[in-house]
């Protein structure tokens, strides 16, 4: 830009077939243009996070029930088409169900309630109880927890129990529904 052009820009005079610009109208858009950015931004979703679930209105993707027991639900989140989508169940053992028919999806991230808080566990660090008397609801009879301890009172408790990791978990032993 010429100094004669300059000139006229920043004064409000414009040049022949320019546009102007005064110096309070620069000074807004500058201002302006830094906040638009960041409200455009944002904070970035986590798309790893535990899904939201609706009781009483969402589905199993297994059995196609409603889900309304959190200590006994679980998640996973499956990648599909470069997206991170999640896969909802009413009982860890329709999860297990589910992915060991379908060996092809690529799951990014499995979740499982905890027994007694009912708080999101990542299930591959959870401890899981296997008792026989434990009804579920697709009779499973299993439930996690994010403690040992709690999961070894728990079990002891139970007539026949059993404490698993998620490693242990075998899809093709989870009872039918």
């Amino acid at each position: 830009m010429t100094p004669a052009v300059e000139s006229a820009f920043l004064s409000g005079n414009p040049a022949e077939g320019s546009v102007c610009l005064s110096r309070r109208r620069l000074l807004r858009l500058l201002v302006a243009l830094p906040l638009v950015g960041v409200a455009a931004c944002g904070e970035p979703a986590d798309e790893l996070r535990p899904p939201d679930i609706v009781w009483g209105e969402d589905s199993c993707d297994e059995c196609g029930m409603i889900l309304s027991e959190p200590r006994f639900a679980a998640a996973s989140l499956v990648e599909d088409r470069g997206r991170v989508d999640p896969r909802l169940f009413d009982d860890i053992g329709d999860m297990l169900r589910y992915h060991a028919a379908r060996p092809e999806l690529t799951v990014r991230r499995w979740y499982v309630h905890d027994f007694e808080t009912e708080a999101w566990l990542d299930a591959e660090t959870a401890v899981f109880v296997r008792a026989a008397d434990l009804r579920t609801p697709m009779a499973s009879h299993l439930a996690a927890f994010a403690d040992a301890a709690k999961a070894e009172a728990f079990a002891a408790d139970q007539g026949q129990a059993e404490i698993l990791s998620f490693a242990d978990l075998d899809p093709a032993s989870a009872p039918d529904s």
